[in-house]
């Protein structure tokens, strides 16, 4: 496909786009409008079927922010498709991406198992209107799943919306879409420094704190190698954490009251340490994916009603006292034998298989 602009290559969260050749006419225009807002887009441009091809596809699928797909009779029956859409929904994906499905048409003839799976996430119907502006305009252009994809320059305009702020050896800064980007100062060590947290009264110190109701997600970007205790603790408006495989440690109740918060979605990384309470109260999350050899604290995922599935490497090393207590929604949870985890680490959940 082609389109007006290249594909993106970087280290920014980016849309990962799904497609048959065939509905060229009917993508590019939606992609390019998308563009216009500031939107990056990675696609598939050139390449054809063949090992270089999976391997290229496989690793944009790990890296992107959000998973689009767009559905058609000729998606339908295309095996790149359904590779692609199988590989996003996969369990032995690393990542709980957020996935939308955009319908060119009606009823495309998608198989059953597919989906009921996508049913679960955001959809969008293009067909309904008469062009892609419109329907860029109308339903896409506001999606909060697109907010940690766009850009942060306004159209049209070059200069930053936002300019850095310094926080010890780590940099961040707040878009006008209400995207929390913490990032590690040049030559820094990449720990995020620890800022005074009321957990009784849910009073934050953190500089980004100053208006928790505006922040919708929240980047930590590759070199960052901690995240301080309780420091997105108390944003009422966030709904989506993507988090480098570069930290090590999620503090003590980094993410605790978070109630809107419905993907953390984690790059695999090694050894992390998710200590006591860091998600505990988040209860519109819905599923977690936990990294190789990481450690559970003491109630980490703690009265998150809603969490129906969580994603155990088969690595992880140790389970904590009460780590996912009262996930009254827990339908999936396997855990390895070679796991050491505590006899109430899964109080009050009925769903949990040890292999």
């Amino acid at each position: 496909m082609k389109c007006g602009f290249q594909p993106y290559e970087g280290k920014e969260p980016y849309l990962f786009v799904s497609y048959s050749r065939k509905d060229n006419g009917k993508v590019a225009p939606v992609l390019e409008e998308l563009h216009r807002l500031g939107v990056r887009i990675w696609y598939d441009d050139a390449m054809e079927g063949g090992d270089e091809w999976r391997e290229e596809i496989a690793e944009h699928i790990l890296r992107c922010g959000v998973f689009v797909a767009f559905h058609s009779s000729a998606s339908a029956v295309s095996r790149h498709c359904l590779a692609e859409i199988s590989g996003a929904l996969s369990d032995r994906n690393p990542r709980n991406i957020p996935i939308v499905s955009i319908y060119l048409e009606r009823d495309p003839p998608l198989r059953r198992g597919i989906q009921n799976y996508l049913d679960l996430y955001q959809h969008e119907n293009c067909y309904e209107y008469q062009t892609a502006r419109q329907f860029v305009e109308e339903r896409l252009k506001d999606l909060k799943y697109f907010a940690p994809c766009r850009e942060n320059t306004a159209e049209g305009d070059s200069s930053p919306v936002s300019l850095w702020n310094r926080d010890g050896p780590v940099m961040w800064r707040l878009n006008e879409y209400g995207v929390l980007t913490i990032r590690r100062g040049e030559a820094d060590s990449g720990e995020m420094p620890a800022h005074q947290w009321d957990y009784v009264n849910i009073v934050n110190s953190a500089p980004w704190m100053k208006d928790p109701d505006r922040i919708t997600a929240v980047v930590v970007e590759e070199g960052i190698t901690s995240v301080s205790p309780g420091a997105f603790a108390g944003c009422g408006g966030v709904h989506m954490a993507l988090i480098s495989g570069s930290v090590r440690e999620i503090g003590r109740e980094a993410f605790f009251a978070c109630p809107k918060l419905t993907c953390a979605a984690m790059v695999p990384g090694e050894g992390t340490r998710i200590q006591d309470s860091a998600f505990m109260g988040c209860t519109s999350l819905t599923s977690v994916t936990i990294p190789q050899r990481a450690s559970i604290g003491r109630s980490a995922f703690a009265n998150c009603t809603s969490l129906t599935a969580v994603h155990l490497c088969e690595s992880v090393g140790s389970i904590g006292e009460l780590a996912f207590r009262n996930c009254v929604s827990l339908r999936s949870a396997s855990v390895s034998a070679k796991t050491e985890v505590s006899p109430d680490a899964f109080d009050r959940v009925t769903h949990v298989q040890r292999n």
